[in-house]
């Protein structure tokens, strides 16, 4: 198996500023130039490229459309793609720190740690910013920066759930990839274009990064995620 292949179009020669203009969130990670070719999926001059990631494998760089799948996507500046014989797992695209989590298997079979955020009993179980607390001691308080956007979303599905205020499909894919990505090479993009994640999993998902028992989100009867319209 391997990692995802990258093309941007009308560009031999890319650089890591280039890609992070146009909104690629793993710009700074990205193995450029890469391999510029004359026709890639979009039947046009680019560059395909790859990630450069610690663990797992990386698929042979270049345009091969007899081998490769490819998928017009982050707003249409670039391409997603793979190697059909060998799609990406979760070690292809692992992160060499990991956040501790729970393992979560998603559509195409393979089972992802998803970090956990709160711990069962709704403490804290990421990095959180001391404070200082009562009679000369040191507290800890909310998360630390770099989770402040997942901290807002979890607190909206909780405080959401099984009231008529309902997050958006949009809110929800883009709050699990934002744990995903804690510990993979992974965007809303690349879950959806893998096809990971279905209204029913997505509770799995989220009930492991909220430190939820399953059954307290009634996944037993595998209802589907109720989103706003």
């Amino acid at each position: 198996m391997a990692g995802f292949l990258y093309y941007i179009p009308k560009e031999r020669n890319p650089t890591r500023e280039k890609l992070a203009k146009l909104g690629f969130p793993f710009a700074e990670w990205a193995a450029v130039p890469g391999c510029g070719c004359d026709k890639g999926p979009d039947g046009g001059v680019g560059a395909v490229f790859v990630l450069s990631l610690p663990v797992g494998s990386q698929p042979t760089v270049g345009h091969y459309p007899d081998t490769q799948h490819w998928e017009n996507r982050f707003g249409g500046d670039l391409w997603v793609g793979w190697e059909r014989e060998a799609p990406p797992r979760p070690l292809d695209l692992q992160w060499e720190r990991a956040v501790q989590g729970k393992p979560v298997k998603l559509l195409d079979g393979n089972t992802w740690i998803v970090p956990a955020i709160l711990n069962p009993d709704q403490t804290l179980a990421v990095e959180a910013v001391l404070r200082p607390g009562n009679n000369g001691t040191i507290r800890r308080d909310e998360p630390a920066p770099q989770y402040k956007s997942l901290w807002t979303f979890i607190n909206r599905m909780l405080n959401t759930h099984g009231t008529s205020v309902k997050p958006t499909q949009e809110e929800c894919v883009n709050g699990i990839a934002s744990a995903m990505s804690m510990n993979y090479a992974v965007s809303p993009c690349e879950l959806l274009t893998l096809g990971l994640l279905t209204e029913v999993n997505m509770f799995l998902v989220f009930g492991a990064i909220a430190g939820i028992p399953e059954e307290a989100w009634e996944l037993k009867q595998r209802a589907p995620m109720d989103f706003a319209t």
